[in-house]
């Protein structure tokens, strides 16, 4: 039973990634509102401060915040993890977010460029510090 549906779930997870064709409408921040059909983009208003250059490319909601910079803080490598030092390590790495990843835990491979992550060993102390 289970070998029949397998094929079916395959088709209908991979018709759900296909793109549609449809047209997509969306306004920036800045009152700029662009469309979107078949991997095209036109941008009907062009002001100061735009990023689009016309090729097409797609632009995540996320670009107009602040991006992680994990160079500021691999001093800290080697540091016992706690509740300052991660609100440091947050401030000056410009990130939003953390994710406190520890030995065997599984993660997600999803990409955030706000986000730093805080690899630690064993006994709680950073062993690396990357941004994603």
């Amino acid at each position: 039973m289970i070998s029949k549906l397998i094929p079916l779930v395959l088709v209908a997870s991979l018709a759900a990634c296909a793109p549609t064709g449809r047209q997509a409408s969306s306004a920036g921040a800045d009152g700029t509102t662009s469309s979107t059909a078949s991997g095209t983009t036109d941008s009907t208003t062009a002001t100061e401060g735009s990023t689009d250059s016309g090729g097409g490319g797609y632009t995540p909601s996320y670009a107009a915040s602040q991006d992680c910079d994990a160079q500021p803080v691999q001093k800290l490598i080697g540091t016992k993890l706690t509740t300052s030092v991660e609100n440091q390590i947050k401030q000056a790495s410009s990130s939003s977010k953390t994710r406190v990843l520890k030995p065997g835990e599984v993660m997600t491979m999803e990409y955030d460029p706000r986000r730093i992550n805080l690899i630690l060993d064993e006994q709680g102390a950073l062993t690396a510090l990357r941004c994603g």
